[in-house]
C-alpha cells in the first residue's frame, strides 16, 4: 500500500471517529508536507514494535520485544565403535546415542507499558457546522439563592360579566387612593353695568374695561351677560332676551378688558307704496305723487346701544 492511500485511508478512518488508523510497514510513513495526527500508531515490521505518534515523533507502545532463542545443547559423547561380525574386512561403525537437547533460552522481560494522554475533541468533518465531541461533564454547582420578591403589578381594568352580554355588568376594581384635597368654594360673583353706546347710534361689537384689584395676569375671569332690568331701559328684567351679548375677559394688572359681540341678522324690508297702484281691473291712488314701485330694502339688525349689566368672577 502507497503512503497517499494510507493518509487518505487514516483521514478517512479519523473523520469516521470510528478507528484509530494504524500503519503497517518497516519504516514510518511519509505524511510530508504535512504530520500524522497524534494517537495514530505504526507497526514496524522491522523492530516488530508498534509505535505511537505522540506529536514531534514514534514512540513504542506495548510490551517489550522477545528474547534471543536459549542455545543449543552441546552434542553427545559418541560411544566406542563396536564391530559387524559379518564383516570382519570392513568394520561398520555403529552411532552412538544423541546427546541431550540444551536448556531452553530465557525469555526477555516484558517491556513497560505507558499509556498516552487522552487527545483533544475532535470535529465532525462530513458536517458543515462541525460537531463539537464534548467532554466529561464537569461536577454539579451550587444552587443559587433565591431571588428577591418581585413588586406588585398594578391593579388591571374593572371586567365585565360575561352571563349578561346584553347589558354587561361592570366589576368594580379595588379603590384607589385617596387624592389631595380639593380647592375652596368658587368666589362670589359682582355685578358691573357698562353702557355700550349712546343714542342714535347702536353696535354689534365693542370692548370696555373692568378695574378690579384682585385681578393678575394669570387669573381666570368668566364673564357673562347678567338679567335686567337695565338703568334707562325701564322696569323688566327681559333685556337680556331681547338683546343677547356674548362676551369674554382678557386679564391684567387689577383690570380686565371685555371684549363683546351681540347676535345680528340680516332683515329684509319692502317700503311703503304711493301713488296709483293697479288693483284688479281699476287704479287706485295710494298717498300722493307719482307711481311708485317698492324695492326689497335689508337692514342689519341686533345692534344694541345703552346701559347692559354683566356679572363676573376671579379665580387666581
Amino acid at each position: 500500500m502507497s503512503d497517499a492511500s494510507a493518509r487518505r485511508i487514516a483521514h478517512y478512518l479519523q473523520t469516521r471517529r470510528k478507528f484509530i488508523p494504524v500503519f503497517i510497514g518497516p519504516a514510518a510513513p511519509d505524511f510530508s508536507p504535512g504530520t500524522p495526527e497524534e494517537g495514530w500508531l505504526w507497526s514496524d515490521t522491522t523492530a516488530d514494535t508498534l509505535k505511537r505518534w505522540n506529536g514531534a515523533d514514534w514512540i513504542d507502545v506495548g510490551g517489550g520485544a522477545p528474547g534471543p532463542p536459549g542455545a543449543g545443547g552441546a552434542p553427545g559423547i559418541m560411544g566406542p565403535p563396536g564391530w559387524d561380525a559379518d564383516e570382519p574386512d570392513e568394520p561398520l561403525i555403529v552411532p552412538g546415542p544423541p546427546g541431550s537437547g540444551g536448556a531452553p533460552g530465557v525469555a526477555g522481560a516484558p517491556g513497560a507499558s505507558v499509556q498516552g494522554p487522552p487527545g483533544q475533541p475532535g470535529t465532525d468533518a462530513e458536517e458543515e457546522y462541525p460537531y463539537i465531541i464534548p467532554g466529561v461533564p464537569g461536577n454539579p454547582g451550587a444552587p443559587g439563592s433565591p431571588g428577591a420578591d418581585g413588586a406588585p403589578g398594578q391593579i388591571g381594568p374593572p371586567g365585565l360579566d360575561a352571563e349578561e352580554p346584553e347589558f354587561p355588568y361592570i366589576i368594580p376594581g379595588a379603590r384607589g387612593l385617596t387624592g389631595t384635597p380639593g380647592g375652596g368654594g368658587g368666589g362670589s360673583w359682582t355685578i358691573f353695568e357698562a353702557n355700550l353706546g349712546a343714542a342714535p347710534d347702536a353696535y354689534w361689537r365693542g370692548k370696555f374695561t373692568i378695574t378690579d384689584a384682585t385681578i393678575t395676569p394669570t387669573s381666570k375671569v368668566p364673564i357673562m351677560q347678567a338679567p335686567g332690568p337695565y338703568t334707562g331701559k325701564g322696569t323688566l328684567a327681559d333685556e337680556a332676551e331681547m338683546d343677547p351679548l356674548t362676551c369674554y375677559a382678557e386679564p391684567g394688572s387689577g383690570e380686565a378688558v371685555v371684549k363683546w359681540r351681540s347676535v345680528v341678522g340680516i332683515v329684509t324690508t319692502l317700503p311703503e307704496r304711493k301713488g296709483p297702484q293697479p288693483m284688479g281691473t281699476s287704479t287706485v291712488v295710494m298717498g300722493g305723487g307719482g307711481p311708485h314701485y317698492p324695492a326689497p330694502q335689508e337692514h342689519v339688525a341686533g345692534r344694541v346701544r345703552g346701559n347692559v349689566k354683566f356679572m363676573y368672577t376671579v379665580v387666581n
